[in-house]
């Protein structure tokens, strides 16, 4: 079930119902916290609205890939967290 919203006030975004939007939306929330970022902080860093940045933690809408990609540059997430990769380990030479 899905509900149009809208992200930055112009953008419409339908609301998230997959697993992936929720873990994204964790992601964004703990990483926010562990740097003590307020939500209007983070909205201003990557360029959208608070309100969107709440929607988004709360797993309610799937970012766009250019706004996932900033957010995980301004909160230091690694892409392979979001998709449950092993990071590689290096061969010894």
């Amino acid at each position: 079930m899905t509900t149009p919203t809208t992200d930055t006030g112009s953008t419409p975004t339908v609301v998230a119902a997959d697993p992936l939007a929720q873990k994204f939306g964790k992601l964004v929330l703990y990483a926010r916290k562990a740097r003590c970022m307020a939500q209007r902080d983070v909205a201003e860093a990557v360029g959208c609205t608070q309100p969107h940045i709440v929607n988004l933690e709360k797993g309610r809408v799937d970012p766009d890939l250019s706004l996932a990609a900033r957010l995980m540059e301004v909160l230091g997430i690694d892409y392979r967290n979001v998709f449950d990769m092993p990071k590689r380990r290096r061969r010894a030479a």
